[in-house]
């Protein structure tokens, strides 16, 4: 009678197969990280379609106003509580300037075009 280790058989299918997914899942990190880091704090929505402001940084002084933007808010001009808000349009910024990294100093704009942070080296990205 011939006996046929079907233990063995077992394992070494099993292990050829956990082989193969190890692989495949390997690919697919290797994949995802190839592709280029989102930028931090973005939204999950898609960015290619998406306007970015005709706008230069602000400046590095929270308390004077952006020209053609006025202040709004319950606290002191350029505080925490309030935003600068122009009228004409319908835009506003906020000053983030004590932000910590990774995301650092940055004004936070809000407007037609959606929001997005504003860095001192004149970046833009979506929030």
């Amino acid at each position: 009678m011939i006996q046929i280790p079907v233990g063995d058989i077992i394992y070494v299918v099993g292990v050829v197969v956990l082989g193969i997914i190890a692989v495949a899942s390997l690919d697919a990190v290797t994949e995802v990280a190839d592709d280029p880091p989102q930028s931090i704090g973005a939204s999950d929505d898609s960015t290619e379609n998406t306007k970015t402001p005709d706008i230069d940084y602000p400046g590095d002084d929270s308390t004077v106003a952006p020209k053609g933007y006025e202040w709004r808010g319950s606290g002191e001009q350029g505080s925490k509580e309030g935003s600068y808000y122009n009228p004409y349009t319908k835009s506003s910024l906020h000053p983030d300037l004590d932000h910590p990294d990774p995301i650092g100093p940055h004004w936070d704009y809000s407007g037609p075009e959606g929001k997005f942070r504003i860095f001192p080296d004149g970046k833009i990205l979506p929030k």
